[in-house]
């Protein structure tokens, strides 16, 4: 069980810098102490599901994604992932937007 311990912490610290949080920005918004927080990141801590669920909610993510240590490209696909979520939740025309941006801003 350590290891599973671990690699969620991992994980949880690799979304929370992908996110530029600090443990004391997200502790605070998940309401746990950042010492504990710390202890999770660190496999030491063991989070209730309660502490999961809210971490993934405030984070924007799905649950499942804490627990998503398979062999991935880790941040790109996590920002691919997000980027998705933004553009899902936005209309057509801001998607169309956001393309053409995209495209102008990495054109050759």
């Amino acid at each position: 069980m350590k290891e599973l311990y671990a690699a969620v912490g991992k994980r949880i610290r690799e979304i929370r810098h992908l996110k530029s949080l600090t443990i004391q920005q997200l502790a605070n918004a998940i309401s746990v102490d950042p010492s504990f927080l710390g202890q999770i990141e660190r496999g030491v801590g063991i989070p209730s599901i309660n502490t999961l669920a809210k971490l993934a909610d405030f984070l924007e993510i799905p649950l499942k994604d804490l627990f998503d240590f398979g062999d991935h490209k880790g941040a790109s696909d996590f920002l691919v992932r997000e980027a998705t979520t933004i553009l899902k939740r936005r209309s057509k025309k801001d998607r169309e937007r956001a393309v053409k941006i995209l495209k102008e801003l990495f054109k050759p």
